[in-house]
C-alpha cells in the first residue's frame, strides 16, 4: 500500500506545483491508506484552501487533513485586517455581487456577514475574502435572501459612512427589507448618534435598530 499512498502524494504535490508554482515549494503532503495529510506554509488562505481543493480531486484520496499554515509577520491589527478585507470585497471585479456582504477580523480570524443573492456568490465572496493576507481563518455568515434592493441599500450605507470618515472597523449592519440593525462600536454616544443619524437619512431607510456601544476604552483597544 505504501507505493501506492507514495503516488498520491506525488501526484497531489505535482498538481500543487502545476496550479501554484510559487507556493508549491512549501506544501508538503503524506499520505497513509489513501488519507491525506497536507502541511507546509501558504500566503493567503485562498493558497491553503486551493491546496486542499487539489488533493480532493486526486483518485484514491479518503479524507483530507489540512494543517497548512497561513504566515504573517505579526504586525498587522485586527483593524487594519478588517479594512483590507472589506476593501478587498469592494473592489473586485465582481464587487456588485458582493454589496451586502461586510466582514470583520477578531484574532486574524474573520467573520463575514449580510445578505447575497444567492449561494454562488457567497462563495465566491468567501474566496475574495480568503485573499486578503493575514487572515488565519474565516466563519461564513452570509445570509442567502437578499434582495437587490437591500443589496443596493447596504452598498449605500457604506458609502455614506466612509465618505463622512466614519471608522466602520468595529461596526456590523443587517439589512432585511430596508430595515438596517447595527451591531459593534463607535468612539462615543455623540458619534453612535451621527451614525444613526446618517443612515436615517437614507431615502430608501425604513428603520435603524441602534445597538452600537461606545467602544469600551478600559480594554486598551484605541483608534
Amino acid at each position: 500500500m505504501a507505493s501506492y499512498d507514495d503516488s498520491i502524494s506525488t501526484t497531489i504535490k505535482k498538481n500543487i506545483i502545476k496550479e501554484m508554482e510559487d507556493t508549491s515549494k512549501d506544501i508538503h503532503i503524506t499520505t497513509k491508506d489513501g488519507y491525506v495529510t497536507l502541511t507546509g506554509v501558504a500566503n493567503v488562505l485562498y493558497e491553503k484552501l486551493k491546496c486542499e481543493q487539489i488533493a480532493k480531486k486526486i483518485y484514491g484520496v479518503k479524507t483530507i487533513e489540512n494543517d497548512i499554515a497561513i504566515t504573517t509577520d505579526g504586525t498587522v491589527t485586527d483593524r487594519e485586517l478588517t479594512e483590507k478585507l472589506n476593501e478587498n470585497l469592494r473592489t473586485s471585479p465582481d464587487s456588485d455581487k458582493f454589496l451586502g456582504v461586510t466582514g470583520k477580523v477578531n484574532g486574524g480570524s474573520a467573520l463575514l456577514i449580510g445578505e447575497i443573492e444567492n449561494e454562488k456568490y457567497k462563495k465566491e465572496a468567501l474566496m475574495v475574502a480568503c485573499k486578503t493576507y493575514g487572515i488565519k481563518d474565516i466563519v461564513n455568515n452570509i445570509d442567502v435572501s437578499g434582495t437587490s434592493e437591500d443589496i443596493n441599500l447596504s452598498n449605500t450605507i457604506y458609502q455614506k459612512l466612509t465618505e463622512n470618515r466614519i471608522n466602520i472597523s468595529d461596526i456590523t449592519y443587517t439589512i432585511k427589507r430596508n430595515n438596517v440593525t447595527l451591531n459593534g462600536f463607535a468612539t462615543n454616544e455623540r458619534e453612535i448618534a451621527y451614525i444613526v443619524d446618517l443612515i436615517e437619512s437614507i431615502e430608501t431607510v425604513k428603520h435603524v435598530n441602534n445597538k452600537l456601544k461606545p467602544r469600551p476604552w478600559k480594554t486598551g483597544i484605541r483608534d
